[in-house]
């Protein structure tokens, strides 16, 4: 069977240990590769591995057999060297160039072969005769101890820890571990081979004060952005004991800046995703004594929305908005849709419009009834209500809701008589006393079906608590030629009830 090595870029220099000490340790070159079949299939399995190592000529310097090497979608990982006594030998690396050839099983040494890179002629370094593992350096310097410069494309250092850190860094007054990058895509590069492990990970232990476990900062661009995540779940992910999960502050003080900016391009996702177990998933703080800003800004240009909270606990609010001051806790506005679309109950002290929502209270003539015991009709489908002769009066309750302001009566006749009729809307003290008048309209001539309005109301003010109202329908020359069709009652509220 034809297989073939790919993507063997990590074969170049990755040294798990160099030491060569006065005990001789061994020493080894960390080789990675990907296997697949001669059609490109990545192959999976346990396969016996031959590794040469040859100069320019080419003459084989080293040879090493690694039977069972275990393939896993094509990667596979050889130490070369761990199966020898002693390990490479350093002589291996005193020619100009050598390669990497690989067989595997039975078929023949592949082609072309790899070139090793520059970092394993590290065994002939003329420092690393001293080195010793573990080895600990104590120096007093200004300068950097240890300066590694690769010219090339290669890495600089690579660091790896079978059960611990392949990189620690620790300061006792600046930062641990400091990267610089002036023309890369970026100064720390994290990656994280399994689920649940933190490619980039930060942990402040301080007990008290203000502490920090990832900070990003942007110090030379108006444009540029502290921390940056992107992620095939969560981009990043913030996480406090006893404080905020993710904190941001911007400086600046002018300008449409945030202390936080994230964008969702996900159709169904978002830009912010925020849980909280038993507090508040997300909660904004406007500290600014004059400046009219929203603690939190909400914008979709698209279907979905500006901001989304869910509380999966009973007790706690999806959404949650506090101002210590005199504005408003939350505040909505849309120029075509809802400002709030909510699905279920909404509880609140008191809910205040902007400016005052007008309403109208209909009174059919089915709803009027005389105020004395004469004949009369107002059953339903004879064009009004009317006593079938002589003269009295019609009244209908009125229910309008407290603080209310009433700003129009208007009523609806159909008036073919020589008579004529008076509509008014009358309040009445509930200790007693006469009716007070707020508004009239009435009926004139023959002409039918005719309205009359009255906009000049007198106490406009609805008080529950202390008045009852109702409409007062008077005629002295009933008939079924002078009817009451309906009346309407237009008023206003500046607050939901």
């Amino acid at each position: 069977m034809s297989r073939k090595i790919v993507c063997a870029a990590l074969a170049v220099g990755l040294i798990v240990a160099l030491s060569v000490t006065s005990a001789d340790v061994p020493k080894t070159i960390s080789f990675q590769g990907k296997l697949t079949s001669s059609k490109g299939a990545l192959l999976n399995g346990t396969y016996d591995m031959i590794i040469r190592i040859y100069d320019a000529e080419p003459r084989m310097l080293f040879q090493e057999s690694h039977p069972g090497v275990a393939v896993t979608a094509g990667v596979f990982n050889v130490l070369i060297g761990s199966r020898t006594v002693g390990g490479v030998p350093s002589a291996v690396f005193d020619t100009a160039s050598t390669s990497v050839g690989v067989a595997v099983g039975t078929d023949a040494e592949m082609t072309p072969r790899l070139p090793l890179g520059a970092v394993p002629y590290a065994y002939r370094a003329e420092m690393a005769q001293a080195f010793e593992v573990p080895m600990s350096v104590t120096v007093a310097s200004s300068s950097a101890l240890l300066t590694l410069n690769n010219t090339s494309s290669g890495d600089a250092i690579i660091g790896i820890g079978a059960g611990g850190k392949g990189v620690y860094g620790m300061s006792t007054s600046d930062y641990g571990v400091y990267a610089s990058s002036t023309n890369g895509p970026g100064a720390v590069y994290g990656q994280a081979g399994r689920s649940g492990a933190f490619a980039i990970k930060g942990a402040a232990t301080s007990s008290s004060g203000s502490t920090v476990g990832v900070m990003g900062e942007a110090l030379n661009s108006a444009t540029g952005v502290g921390v940056v995540g992107n992620g095939g779940d969560r981009g990043v992910q913030g996480y406090g004991q006893a404080g905020h999960g993710v904190y941001g502050q911007t400086a600046a003080t002018s300008g449409a800046m945030w202390g936080g900016y994230f964008i969702g391009n996900s159709h169904y996702g978002g830009g912010v995703y925020a849980e909280s177990i038993s507090g508040i998933g997300v909660r904004a703080k406007h500290t600014h004594a004059s400046l009219t800003n929203p603690a939190v800004y909400g914008e979709n240009s698209g279907s979905g929305d500006g901001v989304l909270g869910r509380a999966t606990n009973a007790l706690n609010a999806g959404i949650h908005g506090e101002h210590y001051g005199s504005g408003p806790g939350g505040q909505f506005s849309s120029a075509t849709g809802p400002a709030i679309l909510a699905e279920g109950e909404i509880k609140a002290d008191k809910i205040t419009y902007n400016t005052p929502r007008t309403h109208s209270y209909s009174l059919p003539g089915e709803a009027f009834q005389p105020g004395s015991d004469v004949g009369y009709t107002n059953t339903y489908g004879n064009g009004g209500a009317y006593i079938n002769s002589g003269s009295g009066a019609l009244v209908a309750s009125v229910h309008l809701p407290d603080g209310a302001q009433v700003t129009a009566l208007k009523a609806y006749f159909n008036d073919t008589s020589a008579a004529d009729m008076s509509a008014t809307l009358h309040r009445f003290y509930h200790g007693g006393g006469s009716y007070v008048t707020m508004a009239s309209v009435g009926s004139s001539g023959t002409g039918g079906a005719m309205t009359d309005t009255d906009t000049t109301i007198t106490n406009a003010t609805i008080d529950n608590a202390a008045y009852g109202y109702l409409i007062y329908a008077f005629s002295d020359g009933w008939s079924s030629s002078l009817k009451l069709k309906s009346v309407v009652i237009t008023y206003t509220v500046g607050e939901a009830e």
